[in-house]
């Protein structure tokens, strides 16, 4: 609770089941978690997207439509329309999957890739771009690739890099950059 940072956080309500090593996305209504694994160690590659109702998060989230492909260590961002979850190995791919949240019980479409295969790295968003970062195996590397929210058919484009190349990161975006969030820019 932002209002109230310093208390412990509380439990709310679960996935429909355990999983890590998945991304996440979402708006300002719901939060949408999506891939991962649900074997610790283990090769097991999750298409299951689940999401959580924020004016009612104590219930358990609802499954929604699947990505089109499973993969663990993905990333996601979004704006207020979509949600783009990105990378995952096994195989590694470099696909970007998005979920439309208007119709959010169909199969996630697969979007313009990501400029190479990519997992255990960021993402963030900004008005009109999501941003991946980061790359954490089979090498760490600083590449930055963005991609365009009104084109997303296409490739990713290469920016940045970072000032180090990081893998196993996290990035977020500052705040709702010029109503991001609330619009579907």
């Amino acid at each position: 609770d932002y209002s109230n940072d310093t208390a412990r956080a509380a439990d709310k309500g679960p996935l429909t089941g355990a999983v890590y090593l998945n991304g996440g996305a979402g708006n300002l209504s719901y939060g949408y978690s999506g891939g991962g694994s649900t074997q610790y160690g283990g090769s097991s590659n999750q298409t299951r997207v689940d999401r959580v109702d924020y004016s009612n998060d104590t219930s358990t989230a609802l499954t929604k439509g699947p990505l089109v492909q499973g993969g663990r260590k993905v990333t996601a961002t979004g704006n207020a329309s979509s949600g783009y979850f990105a990378g995952g190995t096994s195989p590694n791919h470099s696909v970007i999957q998005k979920i439309d949240y208007s119709n959010d019980t169909a199969t996630a479409v697969a979007k313009g890739p990501l400029t190479s295969d990519r997992d255990s790295f960021s993402s963030c968003s900004a008005p009109g771009h999501g941003y991946f970062t980061g790359q954490g195996s089979p090498s760490i590397k600083s590449t930055v690739d963005r991609m365009d929210y009104t084109n997303d058919t296409a490739i990713a484009v290469t920016k940045g890099p970072l000032s180090l190349a990081r893998g196993y990161n996290a990035a977020v975006s500052s705040r709702d950059i010029g109503g991001a969030l609330g619009s579907s820019s």
